[in-house]
This record gives structure tokens, sequence and C-alpha cells, in this order.
């Protein structure tokens, strides 16, 4: 298992945000513009998370999850961990090892985290 951290510091942003945008924004048919806004927003948010110091979490895990196209995620730690951000702060994810259970690529399991930590934020 790895972790967010380690995902971030494997993967290309380029990769990263191409998967983000397939999954999460492509449906949307937002305007360039738009698209330059998210791309911008989700490489500061990589870098703001990537310059966290480490904060020993990795006893914890984060479930990605995949059932009829939708996506799930939680923390071991709290079943409404994302709900409730006093439980798990987005800062605290990144060192949470990641646990699922279908096959899917080091940069889509980034894209898909990154999603929905970043609506939290």
């Amino acid at each position: 298992m790895k972790t967010l951290r380690e995902l971030l510091t494997k993967c290309r942003y380029k990769t990263i945000f191409n998967n983000y945008y397939k999954l999460f924004l492509k449906q949307k048919n937002l305007s360039n513009s738009a698209i330059i806004e998210a791309d911008l927003y989700l490489s500061k948010f990589i870098n703001s998370l990537k310059s966290l110091p480490p904060n020993g979490n990795s006893s914890h895990e984060l479930h990605v999850t995949y059932s009829e196209g939708e996506y799930g995620i939680h923390c071991d730690v709290d079943q409404k961990c994302l709900d409730n951000e006093s439980h798990c702060p987005y800062q605290d994810k990144i060192d949470l090892l990641i646990r699922h259970d279908f096959k899917i690529s080091d940069a889509e399991l980034s894209a898909v985290i990154l999603y929905y930590i970043a609506q939290k934020n």
C-alpha cells in the first residue's frame, strides 16, 4: 500500500490532471478558461500537500471504493471523515495508507483522491 504523498511523488502532474479531467471535469463541458483555472488550482493544491511535513498517520487507511460507476472514499478512523474534517483534516490524508480492491492506475487513484479532498478544501 502507498500513501497519497508517495503517489504524488511518483506520478507526473500532467498524467494526474489528465485523469482528473477525464473522470470529473470532461462531462461538465467547462470553458477553456475554467479548465485552466482548475488546472492551476489542482497544481497549487498538490504542491501545498507535498510541502506538508510528514504527520505519522500511516497506521490509518484511506479507503477508495468503486461501485456502479461511482467512486467513494473514507478514512478508517471515521466513516464520515470527508464530511467531518475535524476528525481527519485534509492535511492528514496525505500520509494515510491507501487501500482499494479494484484495478486502477496510480495516477487515476491520485486524481480520485484529490477530487474528493479538494472539494472539502
